[in-house]
Protein backbone atom coordinates (compact mmCIF):
# COMPACT_ATOMS: atom_id res chain seq x y z
CA UNK A 1 0.00 0.00 0.00
CA UNK A 2 1.30 3.64 -1.07
CA UNK A 3 2.22 5.96 1.76
CA UNK A 4 -0.89 8.43 0.36
CA UNK A 5 -3.28 5.66 0.58
CA UNK A 6 -1.92 5.02 4.02
CA UNK A 7 -2.64 8.00 5.43
CA UNK A 8 -6.02 8.21 3.37
CA UNK A 9 -7.42 4.87 5.13
CA UNK A 10 -5.38 6.39 8.70
CA UNK A 11 -7.69 9.80 8.39
CA UNK A 12 -10.93 8.57 6.73
CA UNK A 13 -10.69 4.74 8.29
CA UNK A 14 -9.08 4.02 11.13
CA UNK A 15 -8.79 7.16 13.50
CA UNK A 16 -12.67 7.46 13.51
CA UNK A 17 -12.96 4.25 14.43
CA UNK A 18 -10.07 4.12 17.50
CA UNK A 19 -11.95 7.15 19.00
CA UNK A 20 -14.97 5.35 19.21
CA UNK A 21 -13.20 2.35 20.87
CA UNK A 22 -11.67 4.27 22.77
CA UNK A 23 -14.54 6.67 23.85
CA UNK A 24 -16.29 3.53 24.59
CA UNK A 25 -13.75 2.13 26.90
CA UNK A 26 -13.61 5.51 28.99
CA UNK A 27 -17.68 5.53 29.46
CA UNK A 28 -17.07 1.66 30.40
CA UNK A 29 -14.48 2.46 32.70
CA UNK A 30 -15.37 6.17 34.02
CA UNK A 31 -15.84 5.06 37.92
CA UNK A 32 -12.57 3.07 37.53
CA UNK A 33 -9.09 5.27 38.93
CA UNK A 34 -7.06 5.94 35.63
CA UNK A 35 -3.21 6.46 35.94
CA UNK A 36 -2.48 6.00 32.16
CA UNK A 37 -5.03 7.08 29.90
CA UNK A 38 -4.63 6.46 26.17
CA UNK A 39 -5.31 10.04 24.48
CA UNK A 40 -5.08 10.54 20.42
CA UNK A 41 -4.30 13.57 18.60
CA UNK A 42 -4.10 14.00 14.57
CA UNK A 43 -1.21 16.38 12.68
CA UNK A 44 -1.16 17.17 9.48
CA UNK A 45 2.79 16.80 9.37
CA UNK A 46 5.43 15.81 11.38
CA UNK A 47 6.73 19.72 11.74
CA UNK A 48 3.41 20.62 13.03
CA UNK A 49 3.53 17.85 15.59
CA UNK A 50 7.08 19.12 16.77
CA UNK A 51 5.77 22.30 16.95
CA UNK A 52 2.37 21.73 18.83
CA UNK A 53 3.23 24.03 22.79
CA UNK A 54 -0.68 23.10 23.25
CA UNK A 55 -0.08 19.81 23.91
CA UNK A 56 0.63 18.29 27.37
CA UNK A 57 0.75 14.85 26.67
CA UNK A 58 1.05 11.88 29.42
CA UNK A 59 2.07 8.40 28.86
CA UNK A 60 0.41 6.69 26.03
CA UNK A 61 -0.44 9.52 24.47
CA UNK A 62 -0.20 8.82 20.52
CA UNK A 63 -0.17 11.49 17.86
CA UNK A 64 -0.59 10.56 14.36
CA UNK A 65 0.90 12.49 11.52
CA UNK A 66 -0.47 13.07 8.05
CA UNK A 67 2.80 13.86 6.63
CA UNK A 68 6.20 15.14 7.25
CA UNK A 69 6.20 18.36 6.14
CA UNK A 70 2.53 18.25 4.25
CA UNK A 71 -0.36 15.09 4.89
CA UNK A 72 0.32 12.49 2.02
CA UNK A 73 4.17 13.11 1.25
CA UNK A 74 4.99 10.31 2.60
CA UNK A 75 7.01 10.57 5.77
CA UNK A 76 4.11 10.82 8.04
CA UNK A 77 3.02 7.79 10.38
CA UNK A 78 2.19 6.99 14.17
CA UNK A 79 4.55 7.86 17.54
CA UNK A 80 3.85 7.61 20.94
CA UNK A 81 5.24 10.00 23.95
CA UNK A 82 8.22 8.42 25.86
CA UNK A 83 8.30 10.00 29.05
CA UNK A 84 11.32 8.54 29.59
CA UNK A 85 13.47 8.88 26.69
CA UNK A 86 16.07 11.52 26.40
CA UNK A 87 18.27 10.73 23.27
CA UNK A 88 19.42 13.66 21.18
CA UNK A 89 16.12 13.87 18.15
CA UNK A 90 16.61 12.98 15.16
CA UNK A 91 14.40 14.22 13.02
CA UNK A 92 13.02 10.75 11.94
CA UNK A 93 12.70 8.59 14.85
CA UNK A 94 12.76 10.29 18.26
CA UNK A 95 11.38 13.82 17.84
CA UNK A 96 11.26 16.02 20.68
CA UNK A 97 8.31 17.26 22.95
CA UNK A 98 7.62 21.13 23.00
CA UNK A 99 8.33 22.43 26.14
CA UNK A 100 9.30 19.11 27.77
CA UNK A 101 13.41 18.08 27.78
CA UNK A 102 13.35 14.64 28.79
CA UNK A 103 10.36 13.01 27.14
CA UNK A 104 10.34 12.40 23.03
CA UNK A 105 7.95 11.40 20.42
CA UNK A 106 9.11 7.56 18.79
CA UNK A 107 8.31 6.55 15.90
CA UNK A 108 5.81 3.31 15.26
CA UNK A 109 7.03 1.25 12.79
CA UNK A 110 8.52 -2.16 12.07
CA UNK A 111 11.40 -3.14 9.82
CA UNK A 112 12.80 -0.85 7.17
CA UNK A 113 13.80 2.92 8.01
CA UNK A 114 12.62 5.22 4.65
CA UNK A 115 14.05 8.30 4.14
CA UNK A 116 11.22 9.75 3.94
CA UNK A 117 10.37 9.72 7.74
CA UNK A 118 13.32 12.01 8.20
CA UNK A 119 11.93 14.56 5.53
CA UNK A 120 13.82 13.80 2.59
CA UNK A 121 11.56 15.07 -0.74
CA UNK A 122 12.75 13.18 -3.51
CA UNK A 123 11.39 16.29 -5.53
CA UNK A 124 14.50 16.84 -7.84
CA UNK A 125 14.91 20.45 -6.27
CA UNK A 126 15.47 20.30 -2.58
CA UNK A 127 18.83 19.76 -0.92
CA UNK A 128 17.86 16.08 0.71
CA UNK A 129 21.41 15.95 1.83
CA UNK A 130 20.70 16.43 5.85
CA UNK A 131 17.40 14.24 5.96
CA UNK A 132 19.29 11.13 4.20
CA UNK A 133 22.27 11.01 6.42
CA UNK A 134 20.38 11.53 9.49
CA UNK A 135 18.46 8.43 8.13
CA UNK A 136 21.88 6.47 7.54
CA UNK A 137 23.15 7.68 10.52
CA UNK A 138 19.73 5.96 12.33
CA UNK A 139 20.19 2.63 10.72
CA UNK A 140 21.56 0.23 12.83
CA UNK A 141 24.42 -2.53 11.37
CA UNK A 142 22.14 -4.70 8.87
CA UNK A 143 19.29 -2.46 8.24
CA UNK A 144 17.46 -1.73 5.71
CA UNK A 145 16.72 2.16 4.73
CA UNK A 146 14.21 2.90 1.68
CA UNK A 147 14.04 5.18 -1.07
CA UNK A 148 11.02 5.49 -2.54
CA UNK A 149 10.82 6.68 -6.08
CA UNK A 150 12.15 10.38 -6.35
CA UNK A 151 15.34 12.24 -7.38
CA UNK A 152 17.34 13.21 -4.42
CA UNK A 153 19.37 16.17 -4.44
CA UNK A 154 22.80 15.39 -2.14
CA UNK A 155 25.70 16.79 -1.47
CA UNK A 156 27.40 13.27 -0.67
CA UNK A 157 26.17 10.93 1.78
CA UNK A 158 28.63 8.92 3.59
CA UNK A 159 27.78 5.14 4.61
CA UNK A 160 30.05 4.19 7.66
CA UNK A 161 28.51 1.19 9.08
CA UNK A 162 27.24 -1.67 7.05
CA UNK A 163 23.33 -1.48 6.68
CA UNK A 164 21.31 -1.91 3.00
CA UNK A 165 20.32 0.90 0.86
CA UNK A 166 17.34 0.12 -1.42
CA UNK A 167 15.57 1.54 -3.88
CA UNK A 168 11.92 0.88 -3.89
CA UNK A 169 10.99 0.73 -7.61
CA UNK A 170 13.50 -1.59 -9.64
CA UNK A 171 16.44 -0.62 -11.36
CA UNK A 172 17.46 -2.06 -14.71
CA UNK A 173 20.10 0.28 -15.88
CA UNK A 174 18.48 3.14 -17.58
CA UNK A 175 15.02 2.58 -16.13
CA UNK A 176 16.16 3.32 -12.55
CA UNK A 177 13.51 4.73 -9.67
CA UNK A 178 15.35 6.65 -7.39
CA UNK A 179 18.51 8.39 -8.27
CA UNK A 180 20.64 10.40 -5.82
CA UNK A 181 21.76 13.36 -7.49
CA UNK A 182 25.17 15.32 -6.88
CA UNK A 183 24.73 19.19 -6.25
CA UNK A 184 27.28 20.92 -7.65
CA UNK A 185 31.06 19.98 -7.75
CA UNK A 186 31.78 17.90 -4.79
CA UNK A 187 33.89 14.57 -3.57
CA UNK A 188 31.18 11.83 -4.37
CA UNK A 189 27.62 10.97 -4.51
CA UNK A 190 27.61 7.87 -2.34
CA UNK A 191 30.36 6.76 -0.12
CA UNK A 192 30.83 3.33 1.85
CA UNK A 193 33.17 4.79 4.04
CA UNK A 194 34.58 4.54 6.98
CA UNK A 195 35.37 8.09 8.93
CA UNK A 196 38.45 7.65 10.09
CA UNK A 197 41.86 8.27 8.07
CA UNK A 198 43.21 5.09 9.18
CA UNK A 199 41.48 1.97 9.50
CA UNK A 200 42.76 -0.61 11.78
CA UNK A 201 39.92 -2.96 10.37
CA UNK A 202 37.15 -3.45 8.16
CA UNK A 203 33.22 -2.94 8.17
CA UNK A 204 31.42 -6.17 7.12
CA UNK A 205 28.60 -6.15 5.11
CA UNK A 206 26.56 -3.76 3.22
CA UNK A 207 24.20 -3.62 0.25
CA UNK A 208 23.24 -0.78 -2.38
CA UNK A 209 20.29 -1.68 -4.47
CA UNK A 210 18.24 -0.77 -7.05
CA UNK A 211 19.41 2.78 -7.02
CA UNK A 212 20.94 5.49 -10.10
CA UNK A 213 23.64 7.25 -8.57
CA UNK A 214 24.14 10.46 -10.54
CA UNK A 215 26.79 12.89 -10.98
CA UNK A 216 24.98 16.07 -12.83
CA UNK A 217 27.33 16.24 -15.45
CA UNK A 218 29.35 17.42 -12.23
CA UNK A 219 33.14 17.54 -11.63
CA UNK A 220 33.54 14.64 -8.65
CA UNK A 221 36.49 14.54 -7.05
CA UNK A 222 37.00 10.77 -5.38
CA UNK A 223 34.14 9.26 -7.91
CA UNK A 224 30.66 8.77 -8.28
CA UNK A 225 30.76 5.62 -5.85
CA UNK A 226 33.67 5.29 -3.36
CA UNK A 227 34.02 2.38 -1.16
CA UNK A 228 36.94 2.21 1.76
CA UNK A 229 37.66 0.15 4.56
CA UNK A 230 34.46 -2.28 4.35
CA UNK A 231 34.00 -5.68 3.20
CA UNK A 232 31.43 -8.44 1.72
CA UNK A 233 29.20 -5.36 -0.01
CA UNK A 234 26.75 -6.33 -2.98
CA UNK A 235 26.25 -3.15 -5.08
CA UNK A 236 23.36 -4.51 -8.04
CA UNK A 237 21.00 -2.71 -10.33
CA UNK A 238 22.39 0.36 -10.44
CA UNK A 239 22.87 2.86 -12.99
CA UNK A 240 26.50 5.25 -12.47
CA UNK A 241 27.07 7.86 -14.67
CA UNK A 242 26.85 11.78 -15.70
CA UNK A 243 29.91 12.76 -13.95
CA UNK A 244 33.22 13.97 -14.86
CA UNK A 245 36.12 11.52 -12.83
CA UNK A 246 35.85 7.87 -11.43
CA UNK A 247 32.41 6.20 -11.76
CA UNK A 248 33.63 3.71 -8.83
CA UNK A 249 36.55 4.18 -6.76
CA UNK A 250 37.57 1.38 -4.05
CA UNK A 251 40.27 1.51 -1.68
CA UNK A 252 40.78 -1.85 1.12
CA UNK A 253 37.50 -3.47 -0.08
CA UNK A 254 37.29 -6.98 -0.01
CA UNK A 255 34.87 -9.36 -1.11
CA UNK A 256 32.78 -6.95 -2.86
CA UNK A 257 30.35 -7.62 -5.72
CA UNK A 258 29.20 -5.27 -8.83
CA UNK A 259 26.39 -6.92 -10.14
CA UNK A 260 23.71 -5.90 -13.23
CA UNK A 261 25.51 -2.21 -13.12
CA UNK A 262 25.13 0.02 -15.73
CA UNK A 263 28.40 2.93 -15.83
CA UNK A 264 26.95 5.57 -18.40
CA UNK A 265 28.73 8.81 -19.93
CA UNK A 266 31.63 9.54 -17.47
CA UNK A 267 34.39 11.32 -18.40
CA UNK A 268 37.34 9.54 -17.10
CA UNK A 269 40.02 10.53 -19.37
CA UNK A 270 41.88 13.45 -16.73
CA UNK A 271 41.15 10.87 -13.96
CA UNK A 272 42.13 7.63 -13.25
CA UNK A 273 39.45 5.42 -14.69
CA UNK A 274 35.72 4.57 -14.74
CA UNK A 275 36.50 1.85 -12.65
CA UNK A 276 39.63 2.20 -10.27
CA UNK A 277 41.67 0.38 -7.67
CA UNK A 278 43.64 2.82 -5.97
CA UNK A 279 44.33 5.26 -3.50
CA UNK A 280 41.06 7.72 -2.33
CA UNK A 281 42.30 11.57 -1.46
CA UNK A 282 43.87 12.09 1.79
CA UNK A 283 43.57 8.33 3.02
CA UNK A 284 46.59 7.24 3.65
CA UNK A 285 46.06 3.53 3.48
CA UNK A 286 47.64 0.56 1.66
CA UNK A 287 44.92 0.07 -1.27
CA UNK A 288 44.73 -3.63 -0.93
CA UNK A 289 41.56 -5.27 -2.91
CA UNK A 290 41.16 -8.69 -2.31
CA UNK A 291 38.24 -10.88 -4.32
CA UNK A 292 36.55 -8.33 -6.18
CA UNK A 293 33.76 -9.70 -8.99
CA UNK A 294 32.07 -7.46 -11.64
CA UNK A 295 29.73 -8.95 -13.82
CA UNK A 296 26.59 -8.68 -15.78
CA UNK A 297 26.81 -5.06 -15.97
CA UNK A 298 27.09 -2.71 -19.00
CA UNK A 299 30.25 0.09 -19.98
CA UNK A 300 28.87 2.76 -22.43
CA UNK A 301 29.81 5.73 -23.73
CA UNK A 302 32.50 6.95 -20.95
CA UNK A 303 35.85 8.49 -21.83
CA UNK A 304 38.96 7.21 -20.90
CA UNK A 305 40.50 4.27 -19.19
CA UNK A 306 37.77 1.81 -17.76
CA UNK A 307 38.91 -0.28 -15.66
CA UNK A 308 42.53 0.14 -14.08
CA UNK A 309 44.50 -0.99 -11.13
CA UNK A 310 46.87 1.54 -9.22
CA UNK A 311 50.33 0.32 -9.32
CA UNK A 312 50.04 0.34 -5.47
CA UNK A 313 46.81 -1.10 -5.60
CA UNK A 314 47.69 -4.54 -4.86
CA UNK A 315 44.31 -6.07 -6.36
CA UNK A 316 44.35 -10.10 -5.75
CA UNK A 317 41.45 -12.09 -7.17
CA UNK A 318 39.58 -9.97 -9.60
CA UNK A 319 36.85 -11.66 -11.73
CA UNK A 320 35.35 -9.02 -14.86
CA UNK A 321 33.02 -11.64 -16.46
CA UNK A 322 29.89 -11.22 -18.75
CA UNK A 323 29.87 -7.30 -19.54
CA UNK A 324 29.44 -5.25 -22.31
CA UNK A 325 32.19 -2.78 -22.96
CA UNK A 326 30.56 -0.38 -25.72
CA UNK A 327 31.77 3.00 -26.82
CA UNK A 328 30.27 4.23 -30.33
CA UNK A 329 31.09 8.01 -29.93
CA UNK A 330 33.81 10.02 -31.51
CA UNK A 331 37.28 10.79 -30.63
CA UNK A 332 37.76 13.76 -27.38
CA UNK A 333 41.36 14.55 -27.25
CA UNK A 334 42.92 13.20 -30.36
CA UNK A 335 46.11 13.65 -28.76
CA UNK A 336 45.97 11.10 -25.76
CA UNK A 337 45.62 7.18 -25.53
CA UNK A 338 44.29 5.32 -23.77
CA UNK A 339 43.91 1.60 -22.68
CA UNK A 340 40.54 -0.31 -22.49
CA UNK A 341 41.97 -2.41 -19.24
CA UNK A 342 45.17 -1.33 -17.29
CA UNK A 343 46.28 -3.56 -14.57
CA UNK A 344 49.51 -3.37 -12.78
CA UNK A 345 49.98 -4.98 -8.91
CA UNK A 346 47.27 -7.23 -10.11
CA UNK A 347 47.09 -10.77 -9.24
CA UNK A 348 45.11 -13.69 -10.43
CA UNK A 349 42.57 -12.03 -12.86
CA UNK A 350 39.99 -13.29 -14.72
CA UNK A 351 38.48 -11.54 -17.74
CA UNK A 352 36.26 -13.73 -19.74
CA UNK A 353 33.05 -13.80 -21.78
CA UNK A 354 32.86 -10.06 -22.22
CA UNK A 355 31.64 -8.07 -25.51
CA UNK A 356 34.00 -5.43 -26.04
CA UNK A 357 33.24 -2.99 -29.23
CA UNK A 358 34.20 -0.28 -31.38
CA UNK A 359 37.15 0.78 -29.11
CA UNK A 360 39.58 2.07 -32.40
CA UNK A 361 42.97 3.25 -32.14
CA UNK A 362 41.39 6.40 -33.74
CA UNK A 363 39.13 6.97 -31.01
CA UNK A 364 41.51 7.20 -28.58
CA UNK A 365 41.90 3.58 -27.55
CA UNK A 366 44.74 1.46 -27.63
CA UNK A 367 46.02 -1.20 -26.16
CA UNK A 368 42.47 -2.79 -25.11
CA UNK A 369 44.77 -4.72 -22.53
CA UNK A 370 47.76 -3.57 -20.80
CA UNK A 371 49.25 -5.46 -17.90
CA UNK A 372 51.89 -4.59 -15.55
CA UNK A 373 52.40 -1.18 -17.55
CA UNK A 374 52.12 1.23 -15.07
CA UNK A 375 54.46 3.60 -14.61
CA UNK A 376 57.14 1.30 -15.98
CA UNK A 377 59.17 0.33 -13.43
CA UNK A 378 59.92 -3.57 -13.30
CA UNK A 379 59.57 -3.50 -9.52
CA UNK A 380 55.98 -2.81 -9.67
CA UNK A 381 55.20 -5.95 -11.64
CA UNK A 382 54.90 -9.70 -9.68
CA UNK A 383 54.06 -11.84 -12.16
CA UNK A 384 50.45 -11.17 -12.43
CA UNK A 385 48.65 -14.21 -13.92
CA UNK A 386 46.34 -12.54 -15.91
CA UNK A 387 43.48 -14.75 -17.46
CA UNK A 388 42.12 -13.10 -20.82
CA UNK A 389 40.26 -15.87 -22.53
CA UNK A 390 36.73 -16.44 -24.36
CA UNK A 391 35.90 -12.29 -25.14
CA UNK A 392 34.06 -10.97 -28.54
CA UNK A 393 35.54 -8.26 -30.29
CA UNK A 394 33.94 -6.28 -32.86
CA UNK A 395 34.91 -2.70 -34.38
CA UNK A 396 38.08 -2.91 -34.16
CA UNK A 397 40.90 -0.89 -36.82
CA UNK A 398 44.25 -1.81 -38.41
CA UNK A 399 45.88 -0.07 -35.28
CA UNK A 400 44.79 -1.48 -32.18
CA UNK A 401 46.96 -3.19 -30.43
CA UNK A 402 45.12 -5.79 -28.48
CA UNK A 403 48.21 -7.01 -25.84
CA UNK A 404 50.91 -4.69 -24.20
CA UNK A 405 52.90 -6.45 -21.98
CA UNK A 406 56.00 -6.50 -20.17
CA UNK A 407 58.16 -9.59 -20.27
CA UNK A 408 57.99 -10.04 -16.09
CA UNK A 409 53.57 -10.01 -16.45
CA UNK A 410 52.42 -14.32 -17.13
CA UNK A 411 49.40 -13.55 -19.27
CA UNK A 412 47.43 -16.32 -21.09
CA UNK A 413 45.15 -14.61 -23.85
CA UNK A 414 43.31 -17.65 -25.09
CA UNK A 415 40.13 -18.39 -26.88
CA UNK A 416 39.25 -14.95 -28.00
CA UNK A 417 37.24 -14.02 -30.85
CA UNK A 418 37.69 -10.69 -32.97
CA UNK A 419 34.78 -10.20 -35.91
CA UNK A 420 34.01 -7.32 -38.16
CA UNK A 421 37.39 -5.46 -37.71
CA UNK A 422 40.10 -4.86 -40.61
CA UNK A 423 42.49 -5.92 -38.13
CA UNK A 424 45.85 -6.34 -38.51
CA UNK A 425 48.06 -6.06 -35.20
CA UNK A 426 47.41 -8.99 -32.96
CA UNK A 427 49.65 -8.38 -30.24
CA UNK A 428 52.53 -5.68 -29.59
CA UNK A 429 54.44 -6.37 -26.43
CA UNK A 430 57.14 -4.13 -25.13
CA UNK A 431 59.15 -7.31 -24.57
CA UNK A 432 58.24 -10.86 -25.40
CA UNK A 433 55.46 -11.81 -22.73
CA UNK A 434 55.67 -14.98 -20.79
CA UNK A 435 52.42 -17.04 -21.12
CA UNK A 436 49.91 -18.63 -23.25
CA UNK A 437 48.58 -17.57 -26.89
CA UNK A 438 46.55 -19.67 -28.64
CA UNK A 439 43.46 -20.74 -29.81
CA UNK A 440 42.41 -16.86 -30.56
CA UNK A 441 39.99 -16.29 -33.71
CA UNK A 442 40.57 -13.21 -36.19
CA UNK A 443 37.89 -13.86 -38.30
CA UNK A 444 38.89 -17.48 -39.64
CA UNK A 445 42.99 -16.77 -38.87
CA UNK A 446 44.35 -18.20 -36.16
CA UNK A 447 46.77 -16.06 -34.12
Amino acid sequence: MRENQLCFYLRVVILPALVVLLGAVKTAHADVPQTTQLVTSVYPSVVALENDSTLHPKEGTIAFALGYRHPGDGGGGQFFFNPSDSRKPNGGTVLPVRGVESARWNRLYSGARYVTYFGATGDGKTDDTAAIQSAVDDTPDGGQLVFPLGKYVVSGIRVSRPIKLLGEAASKWESHGAELVAKGNQAFVLAFSRESETVPGVALGGEVTNLALEGGGHELSDGVFVGLGFSEVTVRNLEIGHAIGNGVRLQHWFEGKFENVFFNSIDASHSDAVFFVGPITLKNLAANVNNLRVYDSRFEGNFGTYIKSDPKANLDIFVLSNCKFEWSGQAWHAAERFPLFDLDSAFRVQIFSNSITQFRFSKNYSPILRVAAGNGSPTTSRGAGIKFFNNDFSGLDNDTITLDSRSDAVVQWTGNTIIDSSFSKKIVPELLPKGIFMDNFLRYDHF
